[in-house]
């Protein structure tokens, strides 16, 4: 107990310092030496892979995966793809391979996507025919607006598309021809579900075909929603008066023209 106090009486002036061991300083050029020593692993290790990735065999393509195509044959894909074949992956342009496989006429976008180590992705997305086009040269597959697509090939099995005709004036009026006949469609889907045939018989007039009805349908482009109408509500009298007609001429507001199979026209107010 006396030497806890005597000890804690002590001024604390006089007591001992602990014993510092001083610090040896590194020569510069040693710490300089380390220092690059580590730059030139964090440099070195990333260069090396990158220069094994770009060399090495292991990414050559070699296989080649393909979804969404119906109409555009594999074969075709494939062999245009075939010279790439054993050439690094990482170094294929993928644009140019874009602009290669856009050429065939099915063919609407691509999306394709490279996967390491050896493979090539590629989805294609087709065209849709929307409809038949007859031509003096041959039946075409045509899209939603009227475009072109590619010769209709039987081979390929019954289509079930609707026969677009141009009776009259150019393909431009392919596209509105074909938003009337999907007017025609919405407004009756009854009887749009048989719309067999459109025929273009000018700049802005039309004849539709259904099996739903024994008479063909004339029909300006913008008038289909009111012709449509103006026959639903008199079709029973249509049937009674009118009848056999080949066609029914709609392009009058508030009078339906029948056109007999033995007559140019019968006008019905």
């Amino acid at each position: 107990m006396t030497s806890a106090v005597e000890k804690s009486e002590v001024p604390s002036g006089l007591r001992r310092r602990r014993f510092t061991a001083p610090r040896r300083r590194r020569s510069l050029p040693l710490r300089l030496l380390r220092q690059f020593a580590f730059a030139t692993v964090v440099v070195a290790v990333p260069v090396g892979a990158a220069v094994w990735v770009l060399t090495s065999p292991r990414f050559h393509l070699r296989t080649l995966e393909l979804s969404g195509t119906e109409r555009v044959p594999r074969e075709w894909i494939g062999e245009q793809i075939a010279p790439l074949r054993g050439r690094h992956l990482l170094r294929l342009s993928l644009a140019d391979l874009e602009g290669e496989l856009a050429g065939h006429p099915w063919i609407a976008g691509l999306a394709m996507r490279k996967r390491l180590p050896d493979t090539l992705a590629v989805r294609v997305v087709e065209r849709r025919p929307a409809a038949l086009l007859r031509r003096a040269d041959g039946m075409h597959y045509i899209d939603r607006a009227g475009r072109l697509i590619d010769r209709y090939d039987p081979g390929a099995g019954p289509a079930d598309l609707m026969l677009v005709r141009l009776s009259s004036g150019g393909e431009s009026r392919l596209g509105p021809a074909l938003d009337a006949a999907a007017d025609f469609v919405r407004l009756e889907p009854e009887w749009g579900r048989q719309l067999s045939e459109v025929e273009v018989l000018g700049e802005d007039d039309l004849r539709f075909h259904t099996a739903a009805l024994p008479f063909a349908l004339v029909l300006g482009v913008g008038g289909v929603e009111a012709g449509l109408r103006r026959l639903r509500r008199y079709l029973p009298e249509v049937r009674h008066r009118l009848m056999p007609a080949a066609a029914l001429d709609l392009r009058f507001s508030g009078r339906i023209v029948a056109v007999p199979t033995s007559a140019p026209r019968l006008e019905e107010g």
